[in-house]
């Protein structure tokens, strides 16, 4: 059985919708499950209250693997779970993942990001997980958006681990976030930070971004297409902005599984990239978004 949830409050509503229907229209899921703030447990909420009143995330997004690890107690040893951010729909089959992550000897597929983990972690975090050396520091960032889960012993023990990390105010918020830290240190990613780090204790193999992302990494540059104009894979680069940037050239083949709109609305974002396909096709656009 494969199972897709994602989740919205009031303000991601008609996204969250757009990308239900996708997933029931062309995700090739058995079940699909919307969730909201109306579905935590009381009890959890109140222990954690501190966390998910608090603006930013709806709660520094603790709900994410809150209802991952709800999700995952309710399927079946060998079934798959796919957790979408709201603002991503599904444009081909979840099937193309399944498929390349049954190549590997591996539950969990995490999608690696153009973005050095010293940057977008804090600190206290490295501490608090056991990750303050160069390891973890220095590697590409693996991104919390969407996630792929077979569903095994060690899979349900990682996102156990997963929460209980998310549920330390001083790991998860913003907390101490402009006290002591790297010189390199632009902004905590909260949930994605300690996602990103689990994976890689687990020793976990990164995935290509199977969004539209994925084969233009420039578009996590924060500067445009012209900002990684020249760069070479594999190797770190110093951006003009103060971003550090690194972008691999993966051995999946898939492209475009999901599409995923930062902001406006979802049908004409996924019109307009489709436009710029052809033209990139015939060579009047050089790079896609």
């Amino acid at each position: 059985m494969k199972y897709y949830i994602n989740y919205s409050d009031k303000s991601f509503k008609k996204q969250q919708k757009f990308a239900i229907f996708m997933a029931k229209l062309v995700g090739n899921f058995d079940e699909v499950t919307a969730y909201g703030p109306q579905d935590t447990d009381k009890i959890f909420y109140k222990e954690n209250e501190v966390i998910l009143r608090q603006p930013r995330g709806g709660g520094y997004w603790l709900w994410k693997t809150y209802f991952i690890n709800k999700k995952i107690q309710e399927i079946n040893n060998g079934d798959y779970l796919f957790y979408c951010d709201s603002g991503a729909f599904f444009l081909k089959s979840v099937d193309i993942l399944i498929k390349e992550l049954e190549k590997y000897d591996q539950d969990i597929m995490g999608f690696e990001v153009p973005l050095i983990e010293k940057q977008w972690t804090k600190k206290e975090l490295f501490i608090n997980m056991g990750c303050d050396n160069d390891f973890f520091k220095e590697s590409n960032q693996i991104m919390g958006g969407y996630v792929l889960v077979k569903k095994t012993k060690k899979s349900v023990d990682f996102f156990k681990q997963h929460l209980q990390y998310s549920c330390n105010e001083i790991n998860i918020t913003d907390k101490y976030n402009d006290i002591n830290q790297s010189k390199y240190f632009i902004d905590h990613r909260h949930d994605q930070s300690i996602f990103s780090l689990l994976y890689k204790k687990y020793k976990l193999r990164p995935f290509k971004e199977p969004t539209q992302f994925g084969d233009n990494p420039w578009c996590y540059s924060g500067s445009g297409a012209n900002a990684t104009k020249g760069l070479i894979s594999n190797k770190l680069h110093a951006l003009d902005n103060g971003r550090q940037y690194r972008y691999f050239k993966y051995n999946e083949k898939y492209k475009n599984v999901l599409f995923h709109v930062r902001k406006g609305n979802v049908l004409i974002s996924l019109i307009k990239f489709r436009i710029k396909e052809v033209l990139h096709k015939l060579g009047f656009y050089r790079y896609l978004s």
